[in-house]
């Protein structure tokens, strides 16, 4: 079981990402995120991914999903949270209202609130929307990432 109550997410910046990996904007989301992650982390920042794939059959969803981190370099947990089902998502996500798409952001404060919701992801094809969401979200992650929070 993983938690965000696990010591490893205490007093961090958490960035959850939901999705799949047979969903091809999700794969343009870790391209993106992957990267971010992995040279930020340090900062105090933390993430986790919950897949939700196509396939019941727990082993055959881990091996795609491995195969996925693989390929995208994604040094933070990902987890097999269930099939993908939208109202299923939402289930397993107390903090939220319902998972509209795949992916989606979810950004939590150093005090577990959730700050910011995010669902789909403009690409790279959609060139302005592109840049414009990564400078929301570079903007968004340095005001969670310098907020100092006495715990």
């Amino acid at each position: 079981m993983v938690s965000l109550s696990d010591k490893r997410f205490a007093n961090k910046v958490v960035v959850v990402t939901i999705g799949g990996n047979w969903c091809p904007t999700c794969h343009d989301e870790s391209a993106f995120f992957s990267p971010y992650f992995n040279e930020n982390k340090d900062r105090g920042l933390e993430a986790i991914g919950l897949m939700y794939e196509h396939s019941t059959e727990f082993n055959e969803a881990a091996r795609a999903c491995r195969r996925y981190a693989n390929r995208y370099d994604i040094q933070y947990p990902m987890l097999i949270a269930g099939v993908m089902d939208k109202e299923a998502a939402a289930k397993t996500l107390p903090m939220i209202n319902a998972v509209l798409v795949y992916p989606t952001l979810i950004s939590i404060d150093r005090r577990d609130e959730v700050r910011h919701i995010h669902t789909g992801f403009p690409g790279p094809a959609t060139g302005e929307h592109h840049e414009e969401f990564k400078s929301d979200f570079y903007k968004l992650m340095d005001e969670l990432l310098a907020e100092d929070v006495q715990i």
